[in-house]
């Protein structure tokens, strides 16, 4: 085997190694976003997956833009969400040959206890079924969505009228 067959094998397997480390790199910030909302909606946390002009889209929710307004978002969102538990499932993550931009889809399952928006006081086990189309960019080495886009496919409030919940 020639240098030169040597070096392009090595050039081959260090792009096949730096595009693994980039879809790793991206399911783990799918992972960071489940977490920072599964721990009480953690705002700074959330706040630093966004890239600078990054968008939070999920169909009957809103359209936020800006981490700033995301954050301002889950702020106004937490008070409302006893416990929520983010499944997220299924990756598929394609890296552009240029390396700078990726999308991913996933499916979600999200369980939370959320307040009744009537009464507050009273909290209900709410399912939400989902899947996730998002858009990220690497910025100075590190992954961030760039907008991270949920279609709502199912959210139902389970409660008996008969017996309202309380909270725990």
């Amino acid at each position: 085997m020639s240098a030169n067959d040597t070096e392009s094998r090595l050039q081959a397997l260090e792009a096949r190694m730096a595009l693994l480390e980039d879809e790793r790199s991206i399911g783990r910030l799918k992972q960071d976003y489940a977490a920072c909302c599964d721990a009480g909606y953690d705002l700074d946390g959330l706040r630093a997956l966004f890239a600078p002009d990054g968008r939070w889209v999920a169909n009957g929710y809103g359209e936020f833009n800006g981490p700033t307004r995301i954050r301002a978002y889950f702020e106004e969102l937490a008070p409302t969400v006893a416990q929520v538990l983010h499944y997220i499932t299924s990756p598929s993550v394609d890296v552009a040959p240029d390396g700078r931009t990726a999308r991913g889809r996933f499916y979600l399952l999200c369980l939370c206890r959320s307040s009744r928006p009537d009464d507050r006081s009273l909290i209900d086990p709410v399912v939400v079924l989902g899947a996730y189309d998002d858009s990220f960019v690497k910025l100075e080495g590190r992954w961030l969505f760039q907008e991270l886009r949920v279609n709502v496919q199912y959210s139902m409030r389970l409660k008996n009228p008969a017996q309202p919940s309380r909270p725990v």
